[in-house]
C-alpha cells in the first residue's frame, strides 16, 4: 500500500460524494432534504457520530420507486439504518465518549491517503476515523453477511434487523412477526444424496421462500436447515397468509434432476408483537417463535403453529386452529 500527505475539503454536497445522517431518520426524512441523484452513498452514524455504515443510494431508489403503494410506504417509514448495504463500524472507540457529533458543514482537513499499487484510491484517514472507499471493500463486507450456499443474509443480519424493529417499536405502533422455518429431515437428504445435493436443496429452498415473502420482509439462513423471517406490519391471523403461501411453495418445488425430492415439507413456528411490553426481551421473541417451531416438529411435522403475543391467550395454536379462533 502507498500512503501520502493530502489536504482534504469533505462537503457533503460535492457531486458524486457521500452524505452523512444520523441512523434514527427515517428514509421519507432523509428524501425530502437530500437529492439522492447526487450522491453515490449515504453515511449513516450514530448519536455520537461514529459511521454505523453506508446506504448505497442507487438501490435506495429502487426501494423507495416501487410500483407497490404499500413497499414504498413501508421502506418511507424506516429508519435509515434498515437500509443500510453494509456495515463500516469506526474503529476508533475515543468517537463512544464524545457528547456532540461532527459537523456536516465545509471543512478542511490534512490526512493522509492510502492508494494501491495501482494507485487507486482505497482510504482516507482523517483525525482518529478511516473513510474507507466503498468499492474497495464492498465485496468483503457484504459476504460476512452472506450466507454462501444460500445468498441469502445470515443470522447476523437477522439478529441486527431485529434489533432496530425492537427500538422501532418504542416510536411507532408496529406489529414485529419472527417465522423461524425448518425443513423436514433434511438429514435423511444428506444421508442418501450426499452434503452436495443437502446444499442445491438449502439453495432452493432459500429461494423459494424468498419468493413467497415481500421484498421488505428479512428472509435468513438461520444455521443449518433452518431459515428465519422477520415481516412487520402483519398481525398475528394474517402471518397465516405468508406462512400458507411458503408451505405450499416448498409441496410444489421441483428441483432439476432430483425428482425424488419433490413434496418436500416444512416445520414453522411463528409469533407477533405489538409492543416491547408484550414480552420480557428482545431475545424472548425468537425463544417464542422456537417453542412454537418445536410444537410443529412434536406434532409431527409439515405444520405451523401460531402464537399472538398480544393476545391475554398465548399458548401455541396450530396454524388451521388459529385460524379458526380469529373468525
Amino acid at each position: 500500500m502507498l500512503e501520502h500527505q493530502v489536504k482534504l475539503t469533505l462537503d457533503g454536497e460535492a457531486e458524486g460524494g457521500t452524505r452523512r445522517f444520523r441512523h434514527s431518520q427515517l428514509v421519507a426524512d432523509v428524501l425530502a432534504i437530500a437529492d439522492l441523484d447526487s450522491h453515490r452513498y449515504l453515511i449513516v452514524e450514530d448519536d455520537h457520530g461514529a459511521i454505523l455504515g453506508v446506504v448505497e443510494t442507487d438501490d435506495l431508489l429502487q426501494k423507495v420507486t416501487s410500483s407497490d403503494p404499500v413497499e414504498r410506504r413501508r421502506w418511507c417509514d424506516m429508519p435509515l439504518e434498515s437500509a443500510i448495504s453494509a456495515r463500516l463500524d469506526s474503529y476508533s472507540s475515543s468517537k463512544q465518549s464524545c457528547s456532540k457529533p461532527p459537523s456536516l458543514t465545509r471543512r478542511e482537513i490534512a490526512g493522509a491517503a492510502i492508494s494501491t499499487v495501482d494507485d487507486d484510491l482505497a482510504a482516507i484517514f482523517l483525525e482518529d476515523e478511516l473513510y474507507l472507499r466503498w468499492s474497495s471493500v464492498k465485496q468483503i463486507l457484504q459476504h460476512a453477511l452472506v450466507d454462501p450456499v444460500t445468498d441469502l443474509p445470515n443470522r447476523m443480519v437477522f439478529e441486527r434487523r431485529l434489533a432496530e424493529e425492537w427500538l422501532r417499536l418504542e416510536r411507532t405502533a408496529n406489529t414485529v412477526c419472527v417465522i423461524l422455518i425448518d425443513l423436514d429431515y433434511f438429514k435423511k437428504i444428506n444421508d442418501r444424496l450426499g452434503h452436495a445435493v443437502g446444499d442445491i436443496v438449502l439453495k432452493e429452498i432459500g429461494t423459494t421462500l424468498q419468493r413467497q415473502l415481500r421484498s421488505y420482509d428479512l428472509l435468513v439462513r438461520y444455521g443449518g436447515d433452518e431459515f428465519a423471517a422477520i415481516l412487520t406490519g402483519c398481525s398475528a391471523e394474517k402471518l397465516l397468509i405468508p406462512i400458507d403461501r411458503i408451505q405450499e411453495g416448498i409441496r410444489k418445488l421441483q428441483i432439476q434432476d432430483y425428482p425424488e425430492l419433490f413434496g418436500l415439507s416444512l416445520s414453522v413456528g411463528a409469533v407477533s408483537i405489538r409492543s416491547q411490553s408484550d414480552i420480557e426481551s428482545m431475545d424472548q421473541l425468537v425463544q417464542e417463535a422456537d417453542a412454537c417451531l418445536y410444537r410443529a416438529k412434536e406434532n409431527g411435522r409439515n405444520c405451523a403453529y401460531v402464537a399472538d403475543l398480544t393476545s391475554v391467550d398465548r399458548t401455541p395454536k396450530l396454524a388451521e386452529q388459529f385460524a379458526e379462533s380469529t373468525t
